[in-house]
């Protein structure tokens, strides 16, 4: 780009932060002056929302998580009300720190009148340092040991069943990434697979509640330690077996985290998928395959996964 092209589109970038920013300052001000917060500044950015520092005369550095919009409407989510997806992250986070999980602390929600929509949270810092395998395998399953919450959650969509929610939002999802890339397989029965292995006889899946996004970037670390889980927007009840599964998508549960973890329930071995745990690789294989794709471009990433999505179908199709 001529260095004038590029001039031009930093002035534009920077006149919608500055935009964005003031329309944020007033509705702090119109919705919570007492708070007296001051000094913003964009630390974060996702698919769904930006995280903004602040600083608060009565509650020191705070932080203010803006969706980007009241609605998402993408490969991976259709017509979401981003309104729901802030109210179920402050309320999960109170009854996260009511059963001692490491979340901060959240003061104000804020879904109504014309401004941007916001939570107001605790600002909790890291370090450099590293989350060991034995940590992430621990902090899992102190997860997975928190009570269900007496609400719903956004993602379950008003089922009780997890396996309902999967069996529609991977049919979606493939039905979406056929529509934009040629993947040249059969889709197989996701409810019919998932029914099939809940036949007569067997034990019931366990209800949990899962993260079901545990990357690094959404677990704050100080000494090694975990300090503070983020982002509950994808959140579920169900097998901790799925949530278990998400992580070793993403490549970030190793067998010693798993050992950590102690009994994984259904959780097959990292190197053997049983049917069932092809579904759950296939719900996270067909989800970072949009997000590479569109949301977050990474032309390798999205050939890796689209790849992933194609041998899992094949897989599942064939059994």
């Amino acid at each position: 780009m001529e260095p004038v092209g590029l001039l031009t589109v930093l002035a534009a970038f920077s006149s919608v932060w500055s935009e964005a920013v003031e329309r944020l300052s007033l509705t702090l001000r119109d919705a919570c002056g007492h708070l007296e917060i001051t000094g913003l500044r964009e630390i974060g950015r996702g698919l769904d929302a930006r995280v903004y520092r602040g600083e608060s005369a009565s509650l020191g550095p705070v932080a203010i998580r803006v969706p980007h919009a009241r609605w998402l409407n993408d490969g991976i989510e259709t017509q979401l009300d981003t309104r729901l997806q802030l109210r179920q992250d402050f309320d999960l986070s109170r009854h996260l720190r009511a059963h001692g999980l490491p979340v901060p602390e959240v003061f104000f929600l804020h879904t109504s009148g014309p401004g941007p929509d916001f939570t107001i949270a605790e600002y909790v810092e890291g370090d450099d340092s590293e989350l060991s395998d034995d940590e992430f395998g621990r902090l899992i399953r102190a997860i997975h040991e928190v009570p269900a919450p007496p609400f719903g959650l956004v993602c379950m969509e008003s089922r009780d069943d997890a396996d309902e929610v999967l069996a529609e939002r991977i049919s979606d999802r493939l039905k979406n990434l056929a529509a934009v890339t040629e993947l040249g397989v059969e889709f197989p029965d996701i409810r019919g697979v998932l029914a099939a292995d809940r036949g007569d006889g067997l034990p019931r899946l366990p209800r949990r509640l899962l993260h079901m996004d545990l990357r690094p970037e959404n677990i704050l670390v100080r000494a090694g330690r975990p300090v503070a889980i983020l982002d509950w927007s994808n959140a579920l009840i169900g097998d901790p077996a799925l949530d278990l599964a998400r992580a070793a998508e993403y490549g970030s549960l190793t067998p010693a985290a798993l050992v950590a973890y102690g009994h994984p329930g259904s959780m097959s071995p990292l190197t053997v998928l049983s049917l069932r745990q092809a579904v759950y690789r296939l719900d996270t294989a067909v989800m970072l395959s949009h997000v590479f794709l569109d949301g977050a471009p990474d032309q390798a990433k999205a050939r890796h996964y689209i790849e992933r999505t194609k041998s899992l179908c094949g897989m599942l199709a064939g059994g």
